[in-house]
């Protein structure tokens, strides 16, 4: 039977092959929490480093235990640096780590003041720097996310409410489900992967990408007229690489035993 360790050090590695791409698939992904977190570890040094990803690695195995069948792991070894990596991600480090969903409040509330004509509680800095970033409507990414799933083998899409979908695929053999909220209030799209042999996991519960590094938990709010494109290619791969998961542990830890 698969050990807790070992599933550590599976995604240890998948953090340190990460590391020496120098993060460039995670830099792609269009959610400022991931990038609050890529922002933390170049603060840190190297061996505060080490231990971010340590406990990173920890995390991303409780994530996934369900794979190999093992209960959650609930205590990490460094409980002070994951307090401390916490209360990191709380701090304010500029306006370029807020969120499309957030900028968009701005400026509906400094235009809600001037109406009223009173002082807003939107610094001027802040106002200007919201109305600089186009953040793309609903409508053109539902309609990006669809033709992205059709080079992945869509089959139908299953529209649940409340900006809920799901697209049924089957790519490369391999049937999945990817369940998309777009009616979120601080995200523009929230996605999880779903693989039917994991049918007693709630779909919420199984394959991010981002999750996999414990750095996002998939709630993708940072998406533009600029990075469309690219963050739809990056959900094509984020995808490949969640319908991949299960198998690539798997062989990981047959190694070690």
């Amino acid at each position: 039977m698969i050990s807790n360790e070992e599933l550590v050090s599976f995604f240890r590695s998948e953090l340190e092959h990460e590391r020496n791409l120098g993060w460039s698939r995670l830099k792609r992904i269009p959610d400022t929490l991931v990038w609050r977190n890529l922002k933390f570890y170049e603060t840190l040094n190297a061996s505060d480093r080490e231990t971010l990803l340590d406990c990173a690695a920890e995390l991303a195995s409780s994530y996934y235990s369900f794979v190999v069948g093992l209960p959650v792991r609930k205590i990490v070894t460094n409980p002070l640096f994951l307090e401390r990596w916490r209360n990191a991600l709380l701090r304010f480090i500029g306006y370029e780590y807020e969120s499309v969903p957030s900028l968009r409040l701005a400026v509906a509330q400094v235009r809600a003041d001037m109406a009223k004509h009173k002082q807003s509680s939107v610094s001027q800095e802040f106002f200007t720097y919201a109305l600089s970033v186009r953040g793309v409507k609903a409508p053109e990414l539902r309609k990006g996310v669809k033709n992205a799933f059709g080079s992945l083998g869509l089959q139908r899409i299953e529209k649940t409410g409340g900006g809920n979908y799901v697209y049924h695929c089957k790519f490369r053999g391999q049937l999945f489900q990817a369940w998309i909220d777009y009616g979120g209030r601080s995200s523009q799209l929230r996605y999880s992967i779903v693989l039917p042999e994991f049918k007693d996991v709630h779909p919420l519960f199984q394959f991010r990408f981002e999750r996999a590094f414990a750095f996002g938990f998939g709630d993708w709010n940072y998406i533009t007229e600029e990075n469309l494109n690219d963050s739809l290619q990056m959900l094509s791969e984020a995808v490949c690489y969640s319908i991949d998961l299960p198998k690539k542990i798997k062989e990981y830890t047959a190694k070690l035993s």
